[in-house]
């Protein structure tokens, strides 16, 4: 997790000058639009390949995770929004889109699904997270699954939205911050914008 926040905010730093000026309405490479604070940065598939060098990346990073995090980005599959006023924190408030699986989980089925998750969530993180949410927004065309968890060790939430955008494709939104009340409602504020945003352009 640690080896991704280095990554990002290297990836930043390659585009933050150029960044910095643009405009607060956004054209995601996704196909929607959106409206952001303008203390938001987006890093998309959009900026020059060649800006993008796995020789950039930390010392010891492993050079497949680095040449990943690199495709990804070249071949449209990932975007970052970073907040510019927390760029110089230890863990920087940011949020990721990527195109995924429409995740439909049936009213029956959420509770026992929702009993997993800490399980299925510790194998990745290494320690069971506290799980503040896990339920299907229903005010939407198609119903958006969203779960929110923090992880002690490090003060790390994290809001995950399933947001479909046809019957088998979503673009899941993945909004992170482990700074202080402030840094989360930020993140919070923008988090609500691209669910908007999306729900709005494809449903």
């Amino acid at each position: 997790m640690k080896q991704l926040q280095f990554i990002f905010c290297t990836i930043i730093s390659l585009f933050f000058i150029s960044s910095v000026h643009a405009d607060t309405n956004i054209n995601s490479h996704f196909g929607f639009k959106a409206k952001l604070p303008d203390s938001w940065i987006i890093i998309n598939p959009k900026m020059p390949s060649e800006s993008i060098k796995t020789s950039d990346f930390p010392p010891g990073m492993d050079s497949k995770v680095a040449q990943l995090i690199k495709q990804r980005l070249q071949n449209g599959n990932i975007e970052f929004y970073y907040d510019k006023n927390y760029l110089e924190k230890k863990n920087p408030n940011y949020i990721s889109v990527q195109k995924g699986p429409a995740i439909f989980i049936p009213s029956q089925a959420i509770e026992p699904y929702c009993k997993l998750l800490p399980a299925k969530l510790g194998k990745i993180y290494g320690e069971k997270p506290i799980i503040h949410s896990c339920v299907m927004l229903k005010n939407y065309k198609y119903p958006i699954f969203n779960h929110s968890y923090t992880i002690n060790s490090t003060n790390l939430t994290i809001i995950s939205d399933s947001v479909p955008i046809n019957s088998e494709e979503s673009l899941m939104i993945t909004s992170s911050s482990s700074n202080d009340k402030a840094g989360r409602d930020r993140v919070k504020k923008v988090r609500r914008i691209l669910v908007n945003a999306i729900s709005g352009a494809y449903q």
